[in-house]
């Protein structure tokens, strides 16, 4: 493409293209959805139209590629519905995809989408997304992906992978070399769960607070900042990320060889999440069909946190949580070192306190009824060979309540 704005609605990229947007050019999407193509997308958690300013649907060899800019004119769409937002480029079906060297500017809903597709390369992308709900980094529903060198500062989910075919599996992801800077979750596998996830690396990564973050042109409020604090017992106003590391087994799928290693993270409420449970059986019912039936074989295994350093903004524990039906097992963090805040006199109340169990809730690090958890570092239960190899917690200020609070737990 030329230099210079050009205005783009559902370009559909064929075999053997690449599309080159180089220095100097804009692409910028159209601020009518109606100009957007439909997308059919069978299996999606989320049940509505699928629009986005560039796509490619069971092609292969495709590429966006350049120095220059997507804008998403996505101020310009209503928030706080999902309908009749477009994407910014969606792939699904396709084999052999890359996307190198753009900036992707404030879409309307998340950035980049890769479903269903074999063979994907994301590269030296500079994402910066607030104008909007759910403006994700970029989501992958795909397999043997490479994902480097990105900066990616989101309003929602920074670098998250979903699962939402039951008959096909997210495996051999590799994500590294990346600075991801949320107001959600900053490296995250889930919510979407139902196959799963086989051999995921992150590794030499670093994570932050978002730099600016989506405020609402009709009631003035933040989208994250302010349910952030009305959710996690202690946390800064300040938008920082829900999580750090989140791995999510709660659709009836199997999650494997998951690891992070030299990660480092900054100011998120809670740096670890680990959980495996039921939630489609009991929040989503029948609306995906399932290959198998719910729950077979559903397991959450071999995860390792490996040379982590982290800084959590809220007195909400990491945790690695099951049910008393589906555990966690074979989860190891070794050389962990985390910097929380002092909870003061306010963690005594969790003292003797149980724990809910929420089986079936959406599954976020604020999920046990909005507490702060009995633990200042970490709260593990109903889960199976945990092992915790020089992990260090260091509490600024005070702090009653014990570094580590186990129940239910097995070794093998």
């Amino acid at each position: 493409m030329p230099e210079g704005r050009h205005f783009l609605s559902g370009l559909f990229l064929k075999s053997g293209v690449t599309l080159e947007i180089p220095k100097g050019c804009v692409v910028e999407g159209t601020t009518d959805i109606l100009d957007y193509p439909d997308i059919h997308i069978e299996y999606a958690e989320i049940r509505e139209p699928w629009q986005a300013i560039i796509a490619a649907v069971g092609q292969t060899n495709v590429a966006v590629v350049g120095e220059g800019e997507i804008f998403g004119n996505g101020g310009k769409f209503a928030a706080g519905t999902r309908l009749g937002r477009p994407r910014g480029m969606i792939f699904h079906k396709c084999n052999n995809v890359r996307v190198e060297g753009l900036t992707m500017r404030d879409l309307a809903s998340w950035t980049c989408y890769f479903n269903e597709c074999d063979g994907v390369v994301f590269r030296k992308v500079t994402v910066d997304s607030h104008a909007n709900h759910n403006n994700d980094g970029v989501d992958i529903d795909a397999r043997n992906v490479l994902v480097e060198d990105c900066e990616i500062d989101a309003d929602d989910d920074g670098i998250v992978l979903k699962s939402d075919n039951p008959n096909f599996f997210v495996e051999n992801v590799e994500v590294r070399n990346c600075e991801v800077r949320s107001c959600a979750s900053l490296f995250k596998l889930g919510t979407a769960s139902h196959g799963g996830f086989r051999n995921i690396r992150f590794h030499d990564c670093k994570g932050g607070k978002a730099r600016r973050e989506f405020i609402d042109a009709k009631t003035g409020n933040g989208f994250m900042s302010d349910y952030r604090v009305s959710v996690f017992p202690g946390s800064t106003v300040a938008p920082c990320p829900f999580g750090g590391m989140l791995v999510e087994c709660v659709d009836g799928g199997l999650v494997e060889d998951v690891s992070f290693k030299n990660m480092t993270i900054r100011d998120c409420s809670t740096p670890i999440f680990v959980r495996a449970e039921t939630r489609f059986n009991r929040k989503w019912g029948n609306a995906i069909p399932l290959g198998i039936p719910f729950g077979t074989g559903m397991t959450l295994r071999n995860v390792v946190f490996e040379n982590v350093k982290a800084t959590a903004r809220s007195f909400t524990a990491s945790s690695i949580t099951g049910t008393s039906m589906i555990r966690p097992k074979d989860i190891r963090l070794c050389n962990v070192e985390i910097d929380m805040p002092g909870s003061g006199v306010h963690g005594a109340a969790e003292l003797g306190r149980p724990v809910p169990e929420v089986e079936g809730d959406y599954p976020d690090p604020y999920m046990f009824a909005h507490r702060m958890l009995p633990a200042c570092g970490f709260y593990i239960r109903h889960a199976d060979n945990v092992t915790l190899e020089n992990v260090s917690v260091n509490v600024r200020g005070e702090d009653v309540r014990p570094t580590v609070v186990c129940d239910d737990m097995k070794e093998h």
